[in-house]
């Protein structure tokens, strides 16, 4: 799936390369905003987590017998989970997007973008758990850590805004831009294992974290684009983007005195896009 995005999404970019170097000296529309005029812009790049906590740190103290995602606990004892960030779970995210702009002067427009960003889910050390118990038949003694690999992150956002121009007098032309939308990001489980010391890693059963959300997004850019030809553009754009928090599922985190179920109050971030992008009028 993401190699057929990137390729198609390379594909784009290179036909705007090529109509920009056919319509050099053709007239025709402007790829600059004018006023009544169509725009698809299409982007792919990534996204540098910035701040906000995938999961907040919380403790359990679990019963005899109390069975935790596949985990049998022979004797009393705690279940500790720790803070972790996006970049803690989760490997570079790639995004694609696509635009529509529509020209409402001669430096500026307003936009409406679909966009889609992808994450994948990454082994690692979440917490420990301070009691003997066994996990499918196999014991371990005293404490293990408490190891887990998220569901890939998936995200699809639906934004509207308006981009301004700054003329310079040459083919680059920087600009500014503010969205605001909404973001449908999918359920998040966790699959779970067990460091059983001499017995290797243990694996436990899945934990639900985090169910299907709709969300507000909002985001400031900054860009900069380079006129090919009348009709096309390609640039980069930054900025600052904010994901509200995601809607947490307890079902499996009431665990003994329900001290996990406070580690999904939260999934809201702060990240910064680094893209490339293309213009081409119409």
């Amino acid at each position: 799936m993401r190699s057929v995005s990137v390729g198609l999404f390379a594909s784009l970019f290179l036909a705007v390369g090529i109509q920009g170097a056919v319509a050099q000296t053709e007239g025709g529309p402007r790829v600059v905003p004018t006023f009544g005029q169509v725009t698809l812009t299409p982007h792919f790049g990534t996204e540098v987590p910035l701040a906000g906590l995938m999961t907040k740190s919380g403790r359990a103290r679990v019963s005899p017998f109390e069975p935790f995602s596949g985990i049998v606990f022979d004797n009393p004892g705690f279940v500790d989970v720790k803070s972790m960030k996006f970049r803690d779970l989760y490997g570079a995210p790639l995004e694609v997007g696509i635009g529509v702009a529509y020209g409402v002067s001669g430096n500026g427009e307003v936009f409406g973008n679909i966009r889609y960003m992808h994450a994948a889910g990454q082994k690692t050390t979440v917490g420990s758990i301070s009691v003997t118990g066994s996990v499918g038949g196999v014991g371990y003694l005293g404490g293990a850590a408490l190891i887990a690999t998220p569901d890939n992150f998936s995200a699809g956002s639906a934004e509207i805004g308006y981009r301004h121009f700054l003329a310079t007098g040459g083919p680059l032309l920087p600009y500014v831009a503010g969205m605001a939308g909404v973001t449908r990001t999918g359920a998040i489980d966790a699959q779970i294992f067990v460091d059983g010391g001499a017995n290797g890693e243990l694996k436990g059963g899945r934990v639900k974290i985090y169910d299907g959300t709709i969300a507000a997004t909002s985001g400031l850019q900054l860009g900069v684009t380079y006129v090919l030809s009348p009709q096309s553009s390609v640039g980069i754009e930054t900025g600052i983007r904010y994901d509200a928090k995601l809607k947490g599922d307890d079902t499996m985190l009431g665990l003994g005195d329900g001290g996990l179920a406070r580690i999904n109050n939260t999934g809201s971030r702060w990240s910064a896009p680094m893209r490339l992008t293309a213009r081409l009028a119409f």
